[in-house]
């Protein structure tokens, strides 16, 4: 119930498609859990552009409180003195978060966010972003917490490695789509404007009643 009301609360979905779990009883694999949310509405699309909302900070939602509060810098944390003995993983875990994004027709993506991959102490943290040939985008962010136990200055490595992605990923993540016949247009080429519009009118005729005049995703 926890993941169903996470898809319903952080995507807007209508509901849970797809819910899968590795059998408890299954040790020859990692656990694995897949949620697919239908009729997400974190998308807004208007006559010029459109943005497509993502939350990398998601992965880093199970992270143990000690770490959490390290991220955000709490003053109190700061007065304690330095760790001594190791740290251990409750629950060791990899994270991963996977958006599919099909733009509407005739709009493309731009500047998107470059790619990370970074090893922080013994954990990975990852952030890849991909234009597909049919205009597709595919996001993945990913959080590996690495090893179960670590030592006090492999905790304190991870810990201070953290702060650095805690203003990337605290915020939710806006990507960028806009329009070609508009930027056609902004360039001065009104013919391929005009082309682009009169290709998009015939190819959708009568959509428009369905839709209410709503831009779609």
């Amino acid at each position: 119930m926890h993941w169903k009301n996470t898809s319903r609360r952080d995507l807007l979905a209508k509901s849970v498609e797809q819910f899968s779990a590795t059998r408890k009883d299954d040790f020859t694999q990692k656990f694995r859990l897949e949620l697919r949310a239908k009729g997400a509405k974190r998308a807004i699309t208007e006559q010029d552009d459109a943005v497509a909302v993502l939350f990398p900070s998601l992965v880093l939602s199970e992270l143990p409180y000690p770490l959490r509060q390290a991220m955000r810098g709490d003053r109190e944390e700061e007065k304690t003195e330095a760790r001594k003995n190791d740290f251990v993983f409750g629950e060791p875990h990899s994270i991963e978060y996977h958006y599919k994004i099909y733009p509407p027709e005739f709009f493309k993506p731009k500047d998107l966010p470059s790619s990370v991959d970074a090893k922080i102490g013994t954990a990975e943290y990852q952030r890849n972003y991909q234009v597909n040939s049919d205009g597709s985008v595919d996001v993945a962010f990913r959080f590996s917490t690495g090893r179960r136990r670590l030592s006090a200055s492999e905790y304190g490595q991870l810990r201070e490695g953290l702060r650095k992605y805690e203003d990337d990923s605290a915020m939710p993540e806006m990507l960028t789509f806009v329009a070609l016949a508009s930027e056609y247009d902004a360039m001065g080429e009104t013919g391929k404007a005009v082309k682009l519009v009169q290709e998009s009118v015939a190819k959708h005729e009568g959509e428009a009643d369905k839709y209410g005049g709503r831009g779609c995703w």
